[in-house]
């Protein structure tokens, strides 16, 4: 497949896995949100939005140079993944922003 291609499939997947999640837990009967009055509620919704908006950059870079988006991609997503540690009390977080 082409650059653009693939950009596109992560780009679009990306976007899929929260939409996903939620429904995969409903389903299950587990709670799909962090409970009424959660204090880092707010942190939540604010983080929610760095990936999408950091993507773009990291689309924009892809478009300019292909071998850079994959690498730019990685930082934003470790980077979206350490607000978790505080957010859920899971040090695997940490672990998996390393990653």
């Amino acid at each position: 497949m082409s650059p653009g291609a693939s950009i596109a499939t992560l780009f679009l997947g990306g976007m899929l896995i929260f939409p996903l999640t939620t429904l995969t837990l409903r389903t299950a009967g587990g709670p799909a949100a962090l409970p009424k009055g959660h204090p880092m509620a707010a942190l939540a919704t604010q983080f929610a939005f760095t990936v999408p908006s950091g993507t773009l950059v990291a689309v924009a870079l892809g478009l300019t140079e292909p071998n850079l988006f994959y690498p730019a991609s990685m930082i934003i997503v470790g980077a979206h993944y350490l607000p978790f540690v505080f957010l859920y009390g899971m040090r695997l977080f940490a672990v998996l922003a390393g990653y």
